[in-house]
């Protein structure tokens, strides 16, 4: 068995753990790094060099073995299961977010996280152990097809990644998990380089007539093609994240990636992987966000319209408390999605999006009767 000592471990403790915790090392695996006591992570590779992590687990004899996995597992049936057991390697997937996250960051010990996102730099390069995109996406986002947007937020121009690299996985992305800030800085922070700026006549006014501009950044004008409102990126900004995510009603993978070649091939992109600070970035009129379209669009103004309605109604409540009595107020509740269309599924709950869904509408209800002073407006 091949053994790469953990940089997080002592050589004495290293040495200990190798004699007393033989019982939870995978036979492939190549690293071993403390999280807390009773729990380490392994990392291992799997036949086509791709990394794959688990959780070893040695109950201390000061604890009962059912209290300590009821800590850390999130299934009653895998803790009845070990309620017996004191050594035993867990799959990674079958922790608790907040052991999942600890054995990364111990696997990973140059990793941070900031407002930005998780900062992950590459330890293992080697075709015998390699990362992948698609691996730290399954990891952080939930979803190894995720790897193409991190790819477009890194501008990288190959998918190969190597010892020392930086990749950020962006905050918009990451698991909620994964998203609070950790106190550890960058090791030996590397000197981001400045983004080529075109040049002045790179940046000229493009051809149309311009029709406003919007507090959103966004300059309306209409080409040869049609309606379309242009953006300036700027340094450090991602065509996915900061355009098409923000700007625009799209959020499912095949739909972005869909989004992001109608805008390089409206804005006369070259290379979408290389964009540079203040490349101008087209994106046609209807395939804004409504409340991104121009204020001269009927969909911008009923958006408006709607805010303002929600507003007035929050008002009124603030104002009248009508919260405690509900004579004479009629509401509907729609939960959305359901029959062909059941939204998302969140694999972990086995549950789709119409049922959660419905299961808040119904609990909503069930707190709208109890204000309620007459059951014939509740239903």
């Amino acid at each position: 068995m091949t053994m790469k000592k953990s940089r997080l471990l002592a050589p004495r403790v290293l040495l200990v753990c190798l004699v007393t915790l033989a019982w939870a090392m995978p036979a492939n695996a190549l690293v071993m790094a403390y999280i807390r006591e009773g729990l380490y992570a392994h990392l291992s590779a799997k036949p086509n060099g791709a990394l794959q992590l688990a959780i070893g687990c040695h109950v201390p004899e000061t604890r009962a073995p059912a209290s300590f996995y009821r800590a850390i597992l999130d299934s009653p049936q895998l803790v009845s299961k070990y309620a017996a057991v004191r050594n035993v390697t867990l799959p990674f997937d079958s922790v608790t977010p907040e052991v999942r996250r600890a054995a990364l960051l111990a696997v990973f010990e140059r990793d941070w996280v900031d407002q930005a996102g998780w900062h992950h730099v590459v330890l293992y390069d080697d075709p015998q152990l390699k990362e992948t995109l698609w691996t730290l996406c399954e990891w952080l986002t939930g979803n190894g097809m995720n790897w193409h947007m991190v790819e477009d937020a890194n501008r990288l121009r190959t998918t190969q990644l190597s010892a020392g690299q930086h990749i950020l996985i962006p905050r918009g992305v990451l698991l909620p998990e994964y998203q609070q800030l950790t106190e550890r800085q960058p090791v030996q922070p590397e000197p981001v380089p400045e983004p080529e700026v075109l040049s002045p006549l790179a940046l000229d006014e493009p051809a149309g007539r311009p029709v406003q501009i919007s507090t959103d950044e966004l300059e309306f004008g209409e080409d040869e093609d049609g309606e379309y409102a242009e953006y300036r990126l700027k340094k450090g900004e991602a065509l996915y994240s900061d355009v098409i995510i923000r700007f625009t009603d799209f959020k499912e993978h095949a739909d972005v990636i869909y989004a992001s070649k109608q805008l390089v091939e409206r804005s006369k992109i070259a290379d979408p992987r290389a964009i540079k600070a203040g490349t101008p970035i087209r994106i046609p009129v209807d395939m804004l966000a409504d409340q991104f379209k121009p204020i001269t669009t009927v969909a911008r103004r009923q958006y408006e319209q709607s805010v303002a309605a929600a507003e007035r109604v929050r008002e009124e409540l603030r104002r009248e408390a009508l919260g405690r009595d509900l004579d004479g107020i009629v509401i509907v509740l729609d939960s959305g999605h359901g029959s062909a269309d059941p939204g998302r599924q969140d694999k972990r709950a086995g549950l789709y999006e119409d049922e959660i869904a419905y299961d808040i509408m119904c609990r909503a209800k069930r707190i709208l009767d109890a204000g309620a002073t007459d059951n014939e407006h509740t239903r």
